[in-house]
C-alpha cells in the first residue's frame, strides 16, 4: 500500500507548486541572508533578478568576511588577509562610504608587510584621487621598501600626524627612525624606533616593529673590506662562545652590507651548529638573523626552532607573529602541528593565546564549526588581550552565522559585545546593523527594529540605508505596526532614488500583501491608486518610469484579483501605450516588466473568454527572447487547457515548454505536471510513460527538489503496480543516492512498506520493515505525522509477527509522541490524526480485553482533545 503521508505529500507538492508558478499568487516576501530568495520559493515579481539573488549583494555575509579580514590583518595573517580582501573587492560590493578605499589601504599595508611592492603600488591608484595623509604615508612605506630615503622622507613630511590611526601613528614614528638612521643620526634613530615600539597596538604590531627594526640595523650596517678581515680574525681568536656569536652577527651585517647575503646565512648556520643549549639566547638571535636574511625553507626551519626550544621570549613572539605572515598560502599542518606540541608541553606558554585563536580559525575554515567554536569560546573566555578578544569574537559571529540553521541570537550576544570594544565609528555603525540583523532574522522583530531605528540618521547616507529601511519596515509589519510602516514607507517612495527603488518594491510588495491578507484591500488599492499617479507625469528618469510601472501592475494585478478585467484592461493599456516604455532600453523594463504587463494582460483575456487574443500576447512574449518569461506563458497556457478538459493539449504545452526551455525554471516544474497528468490516467501504458517524464526530471534537473520527489513517485508506480521486490530496490539505491537529503524519510518509509508487503511471502521482510518503521519513530526532527504513522506501522509489523507485548510497548510510544504536548502546536496533520487514531484502536482493544479502564480513560481524554475520528469507537466501549 502506498503510504497515505506519501500522498499527503505530495499533493501538498503540487499545491506549493502551483502556488508557485501561478503569477503573483500573494506571497509574502522577505529577503534571506542565505539564498537570497523568496519564503516557500515565490520571487516578488518585478524584481530585477540580480536584486533577487541577494548571494551576491549579502550586505550581512560581505561584512562578516570583512571582520574576519580585519582580525587577521590585526593577528598578523597577512597571506589569509590578502585573500579575504582579495575576494571583498572582486565583489564588488558597497558596505558603507569609502569602503573600497579602505579595503584597497589594507591591501596595500598587507603586500607591503610582506615585501611585495610592486602589488602593493597596483592598489594606490584609487587612494590618489583623493591624496590625503593616509595615501602619503602610505607612499612613504612603498619608498621604505624600494629604498628612495629622499622620497620617503618627502611623502613623511605631508602628513599630519593626528590623522593617522594608532597603528599606522607607530609605523610613522618607524619610518622617521629609518631616516634618521639613513642620516647617521643614531641619537634621533633610537629615540624614534622607541617612540614605534611604545606607540604599539597589540603583540602582533609589537613583534613585526621589533623585527624590522632589526632588519634596519642589519641592513644599514657599513662595510668594507678591512672590517671584514677584522672581524674574521676576532671570530677566529674568541675565547668566550657569546663573545664570539656577537662578532658573527656583525661579520654578517657586514657581508650583507657587501651583498654577500647567502656567506652571511651560512656564517650565521654554522655558528648556531658550534652552541650548546647553556647558549640558548645567543642561538636564539641567531636563528632569528637566519630567519629574517635566509627566506624559504631555511627560514622556516630556524623559526621552528625558535618557538619549539627558545628562551628568549621576545624572539620567540617576533619568530611566532613572522611565521604567521605565510599562513594561508598553503595547508599549515605543520606549523599547527608545532603549535600543539609546544602547548602540550606548557599549557601556559605565552604562544597560547594566539596560537587557540589559530586553532579556531582553521576550524572553521575547513568547516569544522563544533571545534572552532571551542577554541574561539576558549580564547574569548581566557584572553587578556582586546584584540584576540576582538577577533575571537568575530570568529564566534561567523561561526554561529555559518552554522545549518544559523543561530542568530547567540551570535546578536556576541556582536553586542564585540560593540563595547570597537573604536573606528564606522565600524561600530555597521556591526550595530548586523546585531540588528541577527535578530530580524531570528524572527526578533522588536530587538531588530529598536537596534535600526537609531542607526538611521547616521546610516543614511551610508550604502546599506536602503536595505535597513526595507527591513524597518518588514519589522513594523511583522509587529502589525501598520500605520508606520505605511508612514515611513510612503516618505521613501516618494522621495526615492534609483538605488533605493529595489528595496522600496519589496517593501511595498510584503504592505500589500499583509494588507490583503487582513481584508484591507480597498484602502490598500486606493493606497496604490494614489502612488501610481504620484508617477504619472513625471516618468523622465528609468527609475521614475519603471516605479510607475511597477505600481500601474501592482493596481491591475489586484483588480485582477478582485475581478475586475475592464479595470485591468484599462489600466494595462494605458501603459502599453506609454511612449517611454515603448523607447525604453533598460534591462530591467525590456526583460521583466514589459513581459509581464503582456502576461497580466493575458491571463486577464482568458478570464473573459478572449482566447485568441490572449494566445497572440503569449506570442509577443515569446519573441522578446526572455526564457522564463516565454516558458511561464506555456505554462500558463497549459493551465488554461487544463480547466477546460483538455489534458493531452495542457501535457503538449509542458513537454513544449520543457523542451524548448530547458534551462529555465519553470522546466521541471512543467515536466512534473505532465508526469501527474499522464499518472492520473491510471493504465499501465500511462504508468510507463510518467515513469519515463519522472526518470528526465531526475536525470536532466537533478540539483532541482523536484529531482528526489520525481525518484519517489517512481517508486510509488512501483508499488501501486505490486512490483514491490524492484520498488526497495529502488528505494535502497534512493537512499544511497541522497545521503544528506532532508526528506529522506519519505524514501525510508516506502522501502519499509514495500518489505511489509513482501512480508505476505517471507517473515524477515516484516521483520526489516519493523525496524526502518521503528528508527523513524524515534527521529524527532521528522514531522510528527510522519512519526506516528511509522510507529503504528511499527505495531501492526509486530502485530504480524505475533509479538504481543512489544506491539503494546510501540502504541504506547506512538501515543506518548503527544501525551502532554500543546494541541495547537503539535500541527498534526489529516495523515498524523488518522494514524493515531489507528493507534489508540489498537491499544483501546487490547485494554478492554484486560478490563484496564484507567488505560482505556486515559485514550478517551486524548482523542477528546485532540478530536481525533477514534472519539465515537472510544466512547462505545468505556
Amino acid at each position: 500500500m502506498v503510504s497515505r503521508f506519501s500522498d499527503l505529500v505530495v499533493q501538498t507538492l503540487k499545491c506549493w507548486l502551483t502556488a508557485c508558478i501561478v503569477l503573483l499568487s500573494g506571497s509574502y516576501y522577505t529577503f534571506s541572508q542565505q539564498t537570497g530568495s523568496a519564503v516557500d520559493g515565490l520571487e516578488i515579481p518585478l524584481l530585477e533578478e540580480e536584486s533577487v539573488n541577494l548571494s551576491e549583494r549579502d550586505y550581512d555575509r560581505i561584512y562578516l568576511k570583512y571582520s574576519r579580514a580585519k582580525s587577521a590583518a590585526d593577528i598578523g595573517l597577512d597571506s589569509l588577509a590578502l585573500d579575504l580582501v582579495e575576494e571583498l573587492l572582486n565583489e564588488e560590493v558597497i558596505l558603507f562610504e569609502d569602503f573600497n578605499r579602505q579595503l584597497e589601504s589594507l591591501a596595500v599595508r598587507l603586500y607591503l608587510d610582506k615585501g611585495q611592492v610592486d602589488e602593493a603600488e597596483s592598489y594606490m591608484e584609487r587612494l590618489s584621487e583623493d591624496p590625503n595623509s593616509e595615501y602619503f604615508f602610505l607612499s612613504a612605506l612603498i619608498e621604505y621598501w624600494r629604498g628612495d630615503f629622499a622620497l620617503l622622507e618627502e611623502n613623511l613630511s605631508a602628513v599630519e600626524f593626528e590623522d593617522l590611526t594608532s597603528n599606522d601613528q607607530a609605523w610613522f614614528y618607524f619610518l622617521l627612525g629609518v631616516v634618521a638612521s639613513n642620516a647617521g643620526d643614531n641619537e634621533s634613530s633610537i629615540r624614534a624606533f622607541d617612540s614605534a615600539l611604545d606607540s604599539a597596538q597589540n603583540a602582533s604590531q609589537l613583534s613585526h616593529l621589533n623585527r624590522m627594526i632589526w632588519r634596519d640595523e642589519i641592513l644599514s650596517g657599513s662595510a668594507s673590506d678591512e672590517l671584514e678581515v677584522s672581524l674574521k680574525v676576532q671570530i677566529e681568536n674568541a675565547i668566550y662562545p657569546v663573545i664570539a656569536s656577537q662578532l658573527v652577527q656583525q661579520y654578517a651585517i657586514v657581508l650583507v652590507a657587501m651583498g654577500r647575503t647567502d656567506e652571511a646565512v651560512l656564517a650565521l648556520e654554522n655558528q648556531n651548529a658550534l652552541l650548546s643549549d647553556e647558549f640558548r639566547e645567543q642561538k636564539d638571535r641567531l636563528l632569528m638573523m637566519i630567519s629574517i636574511l635566509a627566506g624559504g625553507g631555511k627560514s622556516r626551519l630556524a623559526i621552528e626552532n625558535i618557538l619549539l626550544e627558545g628562551e628568549d621570549t621576545q624572539i620567540r613572539e617576533m619568530a611566532f607573529y613572522y611565521r604567521l605572515q605565510d599562513f594561508g598560502d598553503e595547508p599549515q599542518d605543520d606549523f599547527l602541528e608545532v603549535l600543539g606540541r609546544i602547548l602540550e608541553r606548557n599549557p601556559e606558554d605565552m604562544l597560547r593565546d594566539p596560537s587557540w585563536y589559530l586553532f579556531g580559525l582553521e576550524a572553521y575554515e575547513n568547516g569544522e564549526l563544533d571545534e572552532a567554536e571551542s577554541w574561539a569560546n576558549e580564547l574569548f573566555q581566557n584572553t587578556e588581550d582586546s584584540g584576540l578578544e576582538m577577533s575571537s569574537l568575530r570568529l564566534l559571529a561567523a561561526i554561529y552565522w555559518s552554522r545549518q540553521p544559523p543561530q542568530y541570537r547567540i551570535a546578536a550576544e556576541r556582536l553586542i559585545q564585540l560593540d563595547t570594544l570597537i573604536e573606528d565609528d564606522t565600524e561600530r555603525l555597521y556591526n550595530r546593523k548586523l546585531i540588528g540583523d541577527s535578530y530580524y532574522f531570528n524572527g526578533d522583530y522588536l530587538n531588530a527594529f529598536s537596534y535600526y531605528d537609531p542607526l538611521l540618521e547616521n546610516a543614511d547616507q551610508s550604502e546599506f540605508s536602503d536595505q535597513l529601511i526595507y527591513k524597518m519596515i518588514d519589522s513594523l509589519i511583522q509587529l502589525n505596526q501598520m500605520e508606520r510602516a505605511e508612514t515611513l514607507l510612503g516618505q521613501r517612495f516618494l522621495s526615492a532614488n534609483e538605488e533605493a527603488a529595489e528595496f522600496l518594491w519589496a517593501a511595498e510588495w510584503n504592505y500589500v500583501i499583509n494588507q490583503i491578507n487582513l481584508g484591507n484591500i480597498d484602502s490598500v488599492k486606493a493606497r496604490v491608486q494614489m502612488l501610481w499617479e504620484s508617477f504619472e507625469y513625471d516618468v523622465n528618469t528609468p527609475w521614475q518610469l519603471i516605479a510607475h510601472l511597477r505600481l500601474g501592475w501592482l493596481n491591475a494585478y489586484l483588480n485582477y484579483n478582485d475581478n475586475n478585467p475592464d479595470q485591468v484592461i484599462g489600466i494595462l493599456d494605458q501603459l502599453l501605450s506609454l511612449e517611454q516604455l515603448q523607447i525604453s532600453d533598460n534591462d530591467l523594463i525590456r526583460t521583466v516588466v514589459y513581459p509581464e504587463l503582456l502576461i497580466l494582460k493575458a491571463r486577464t483575456l482568458l478570464q473573459t473568454g478572449q482566447v485568441d487574443e490572449a494566445f497572440a500576447l503569449f506570442d509577443d512574449v515569446r519573441v522578446l527572447d526572455v526564457i522564463d518569461k516565454a516558458a511561464l506563458t506555456y505554462l500558463i497556457e497549459a493551465r488554461y487547457y487544463g480547466g477546460q478538459g483538455d489534458s493531452l493539449s495542457a501535457q503538449r504545452s509542458l513537454v513544449e515548454l520543457a523542451d524548448k526551455y530547458p534551462q529555465s525554471v519553470y522546466a521541471p516544474v512543467a515536466l512534473y505536471e505532465a508526469a501527474l497528468s499522464v499518472e492520473s490516467r491510471n493504465t499501465r501504458s500511462s504508468d510507463q510513460e510518467a515513469i519515463r517524464i519522472y526518470s528526465r526530471i531526475a536525470e536532466d534537473f537533478s540539483e532541482h527538489s523536484l529531482a528526489f520527489i520525481a525518484k519517489l513517485k517512481q517508486g510509488d508506480i512501483l508499488r501501486k503496480s505490486n512490483n514491490f521486490v524492484v520498488a526497495a530496490q529502488f528505494y535502497e539505491q534512493m537512499i544511497n543516492d541522497f545521503p544528506d537529503e532532508s526528506r529522506i524519510h519519505l524514501a525510508e518509509i516506502a522501502l519499509a512498506e514495500s518489505y511489509f508487503a513482501l512480508g505476505s511471502t517471507n517473515q524477515n521482510y516484516i521483520e526489516q520493515a519493523f525496524r526502518i518503521f521503528e528508527q523513524l519513530l524515534d527521529i524527532s526532527t521528522i514531522p510528527i505525522d510522519l512519526r506516528l504513522e511509522a510507529g503504528t506501522k511499527a505495531a501492526l509489523a509486530l502485530k504480524q509477527l505475533d509479538v504481543e507485548d512489544r506491539f503494546v510497548d510501540v502504541l504506547w510510544r506512538v501515543v506518548n509522541q503527544v501525551i502532554g504536548e500543546d494541541t495547537e502546536s503539535l500541527n498534526l496533520g489529516v495523515s498524523g490524526r488518522y494514524w493515531l487514531a489507528r493507534a489508540v484502536v489498537e491499544l483501546s482493544d487490547v485494554f478492554q480485553n484486560t478490563g484496564e479502564n484507567e488505560q482505556l480513560n486515559t485514550l478517551y481524554e486524548l482523542s477528546n482533545r485532540l478530536g481525533l475520528p477514534a472519539i465515537n469507537i472510544m466512547r462505545n466501549r468505556l
